[in-house]
């Protein structure tokens, strides 16, 4: 098993926090860090949160600093760890010029680029930002299948539903040919499109028995579609805090939470269920992420390392 960790790109949003929390992730042996995504955000909205709630858990007064732009900020302070998307919701944006960012922040990074993609689900911010939203998982999926030629054919003719191109130039092609496309969302919908299109599975915050049901229904989506399941990436974004000794129990519906030898008997369990790749969103104050993830690298991440999926 593998873990990465969120930079806190929304929330603490400072350069000073996100660097702190990159540059510990790439010294102490994370996998990987995130950066999530949102462009504007509502003061006013009906659209229902779809990971718990009828709200999300943050308001327009939390900063989000845009997620392209902060990848490949951080892709320069770092040197190891890969660099991805959580998840940019990729029918907001010209798939033309998200697929150009992407080559090049991967050229950039020497390969190190995933794209965790979403279809959206705030109404309101789409029709902000000018995009149709009724027809989102069709133009989503075209535009993932635009950046993917884009990053391996050259010149490209495109003629597609939604975006057509004579012949034309796209270099530079990134290192990776293509870029791993990791789907996010949690419903079934989600599920099949992975299965179907995508190179791996991150949803939020699901317990082992519905991460088990859904890698289920990604595996068998991949099987109908012809494709290798075995090639697809079980991922999870999940909150999690390593407490010490005395430290008061965070409410339970926290799933990850307790001391090393804890944290790793229940990552146990996720890997019994499928998951490859930890995505931690670390439930302490910002001034203590750097030194959180350092704990979580020496008495946790030894542990797990050499645990693989079942089934």
């Amino acid at each position: 098993m593998e873990i990465g960790a969120w930079v806190g790109n929304n929330g603490a949003a400072t350069p000073e926090h996100m660097l702190s929390v990159a540059k510990a992730a790439d010294r102490h042996g994370l996998a990987s860090i995130w950066a999530a995504d949102h462009v504007v955000w509502p003061v006013e909205y009906a659209s229902r949160y779809p990971y718990g709630g009828d709200k999300y858990p943050a308001d327009e007064n939390q900063p989000v600093c845009e997620v392209v732009t902060s990848m490949t900020w951080l892709s320069a302070h770092t040197t190891r760890v890969r660099v991805g998307s959580l998840v940019i919701v990729v029918p907001q944006r010209n798939p033309w010029v998200l697929g150009k960012q992407l080559a090049t922040l991967d050229l950039l990074n020497g390969g190190r680029t995933i794209l965790g993609a979403g279809m959206g689900w705030l109404r309101e911010e789409f029709d902000v930002l000018q995009a149709p939203f009724d027809d989102r998982l069709a133009r989503g999926r075209e535009a993932i299948e635009l950046m993917r030629a884009m990053w391996t054919r050259h010149p490209l003719r495109f003629e597609g539903r939604f975006w057509q191109a004579p012949p034309v130039g796209v270099l530079p092609h990134p290192v990776q040919r293509p870029i791993p496309v990791w789907m996010g969302g949690n419903g079934e919908g989600a599920q099949r499109r992975t299965g179907r299109i995508a190179d791996g599975w991150v949803p939020f915050g699901l317990g082992p028995v519905e991460l088990r049901a859904g890698w289920d229904r990604v595996r068998r989506s991949a099987e109908e579609a012809g494709r290798d399941p075995s090639s697809l990436t079980c991922a999870l974004w999940m909150p999690i805090a390593l407490l010490s000794p005395g430290d008061p129990a965070l409410p339970p519906e926290v799933l990850l939470q307790g001391g090393a030898e804890q944290l790793v008997e229940r990552l146990a369990e996720y890997a019994r269920a499928g998951l490859q790749h930890l995505l931690m969103y670390n439930l302490c104050p910002p001034e203590a992420t750097a030194e959180q993830i350092a704990r979580i690298a020496a008495e946790v991440l030894p542990a797990v390392a050499g645990l693989r999926p079942q089934g």
